[in-house]
């Protein structure tokens, strides 16, 4: 019998505990896998795949700073994760914080293989603004 290091017991213990989250997540049970995701990401909290899921759930929720928290956390352990910055983006609307929510965007394109409708997203923004001048640069692409 082969003893498991703390550092794969702890791996093994967040592909449990994660496997678990998507299939409650999967069988509509929301609430409960909210807390499988939260073990996850204290388990793995580097995982940008754990802090996405928990945090697209939190927002399907309208539960938006814990969203926003989430979508931080993903980015600071996968910088270069456009979905992240995209979720983030969105989160900063649905909070009111236009402003905040353009350097999202900004690197939605920077990261993301095509950017089409992120400069789109970006462009709406700006008309929301009031600022016609930078939407247009936006969709001329």
């Amino acid at each position: 019998m082969t003893l498991l290091s703390d550092e794969e017991n702890k791996k093994e213990s967040f592909r449990i505990v994660f496997g678990r989250a998507n299939s409650l997540l999967a069988s509509g049970e929301i609430e409960e896998s909210i807390i499988y995701y939260q073990r996850a990401v204290e388990l793995q909290p580097r995982s940008a795949e754990a802090w996405i899921i928990y945090g697209e759930i939190l927002f399907d929720l309208a539960r938006y700073e814990e969203a926003l928290f989430a979508f931080d956390k993903a980015i600071e352990a996968h910088r270069k994760c456009s979905y992240s910055w995209l979720n983030r983006g969105l989160t900063l609307i649905n909070l009111g914080r236009l402003e905040e929510s353009i350097s999202s965007w900004e690197n939605v394109v920077i990261f993301a293989s095509t950017a089409i409708e992120q400069y789109t997203r970006e462009g709406h923004i700006h008309l929301s603004s009031e600022r016609p001048e930078m939407a247009i640069n936006c969709y001329d692409i």
